[in-house]
């Protein structure tokens, strides 16, 4: 249930919250959010200081990306495997509500890590999001959702060097 590395919860457990989150989301009216990470500069850390400190940062990313959730026993941290995590947000009132908390991500991201070596490292991030609103119908089902993320995060780490800020949030002119 939990991932082995950073003890937050695994897909398995993502895939079973996101379940619930679609149905509460249809009840409540509210939106759901997905936010899909990607480290950004993560491979040169293994590359440069070993596995040991690619897992340190991992296990960092993780603690950090937990204390910035909003409620603890509604949004969900989960790592998908490699430099990959999801933040799933609940009960969200507005699109313009998210981007102080993706803000905080990017920062809490952002800020270097110091090793048990020593050394000093610092990570990026790629931020796509997706939004579930339930009053608009726009999506069918949890797998769609988690789709647009996906896209929303490939337009992220495809313009890099001229985004504003680390996120893009889905829009349907994305659509393939």
């Amino acid at each position: 249930m939990t991932d082995i590395l950073t003890g937050i919860p695994n897909r398995r457990v993502l895939e079973k919250e996101l379940e619930r989150a679609f149905k509460r989301t249809k009840r409540s009216k509210k939106l759901l959010a997905i936010c899909m990470l990607d480290l950004d500069n993560f491979k040169p850390i293994n590359d440069t200081y070993g596995h040991d400190a690619g897992d340190e940062v991992l296990k960092t990313i993780a603690n950090r990306l937990s204390s910035i959730l909003r409620f603890k026993d509604m949004d969900i941290v989960a790592r998908l495997g490699g430099d990959e995590f999801i933040v799933l947000l609940e009960s969200v009132n507005t699109k313009d509500e998210i981007c102080p908390i993706l803000e905080r991500i990017e920062k809490s991201i952002k800020t270097p890590i110091k090793l048990s070596s020593g050394n000093v490292v610092s990570v990026g991030i790629s931020i796509g999001v997706a939004l579930f609103d339930p009053n608009k119908d726009n999506i069918n089902n949890k797998e769609d959702l988690i789709k647009m993320a996906d896209l929303a995060l490939y337009e992220a780490k495809a313009h890099k060097e001229d985004r504003l800020s680390s996120y893009i949030i889905y829009e349907d002119s994305m659509k393939r």
